[in-house]
């Protein structure tokens, strides 16, 4: 548990975008750039909705690149968002950190560090320290982040700081813990995973 990209709400970059009523979605085209986003969408819609939609992978980037039509509901992960909202024009949006923390009440956890279960445990140590490090160093320079990059991305700098500082969290808690066991449990209720396992910690 040395750091996490995790959401206490609003995430700004994983969003559901439809010109139906969400309780009316039947099909919804998925960014195939995150499955965690995915399983995600489909335990927000079946447990707020009670609807289990079709899934369709979508290459959003030809979709951007191609000018193609857009599909009448789509989830749409990272920069793309930004960069598509504009063009989208949807009557209907879900931010699925929002959507997961008015639910549950905590906070959503994207992505964390894992390994095999038979790692050395001095290795882990020294990776945890390596990386916990690079955390604390990369948050003293957000704004040079910012103006090196958020441009180039097509995000106005202004929007990319908040979304650096405020949007996203890096810190890993006993809340995003039991976020963790949550996400299996009820992906696991929703037969989108076999069944849940534990999540089990180095040194413990």
């Amino acid at each position: 548990p040395t750091g996490v990209l995790s959401s206490d709400g609003e995430t700004l970059t994983v969003r559901l975008f439809s010109r139906v009523p969400l309780e009316k979605i039947s099909e919804v085209y998925c960014d195939t750039d995150s499955h965690t986003s995915v399983v995600l969408l489909q335990i927000v819609l079946k447990q707020e909705y009670g609807i289990s939609p079709k899934i369709v992978p979508a290459n959003i980037r030809s979709i951007l690149s191609n000018g193609s039509e857009w599909p009448e509901t789509v989830l749409i992960i990272g920069d793309k968002v930004v960069t598509s909202e504009p063009k989208l024009a949807p009557e209907h949006i879900l931010d699925l950190g929002q959507a997961w923390m008015n639910q549950t009440g905590l906070p959503f956890v994207f992505a964390a560090w894992i390994g095999r279960e038979n790692l050395d445990q001095k290795l882990v140590d020294r990776a945890g320290i390596m990386l916990d490090r690079q955390r604390r160093h990369n948050s003293l320079r957000v704004e040079q982040v910012v103006s090196t990059h958020a441009v180039n991305r097509g995000w106005k700098p202004e929007a990319a700081f908040e979304y650096l500082t405020k949007h996203m969290r890096y810190s890993f808690t006993r809340q995003h813990g039991e976020s963790l066991s949550l996400f299996f449990e009820l992906a696991a209720s929703c037969s989108l995973i076999e069944s849940p396992r534990p999540v089990r910690y180095y040194g413990e």
